[in-house]
């Protein structure tokens, strides 16, 4: 997730420096990368979070309610 956050963009001693440099951290496109960086580790979480409960029995295996997903 480092990397999708942006985090040693700033560093010289890391790749992601030179990956990065040409991104002007103010640009709309950075802002919706957090935003999306954001979502996936919170989907993530819940995924997690899902797994963990039908680990402990909580949850039945294919339970898309158990991830949110149920409309």
């Amino acid at each position: 997730m480092g990397v999708l956050r942006l985090e040693a963009v700033g560093d010289p001693d890391r790749e992601e420096s030179s990956c990065f440099a040409l991104l002007d951290p103010h640009s709309p496109e950075v802002h919706d990368l957090c935003r999306l960086t954001d979502a996936l580790e919170r989907l993530l979480a819940d995924i997690d979070a899902a797994i963990a409960r039908a680990r402990d029995g909580q949850a039945a295996p294919g339970d898309e309610s158990s991830l949110g997903l149920a409309s």
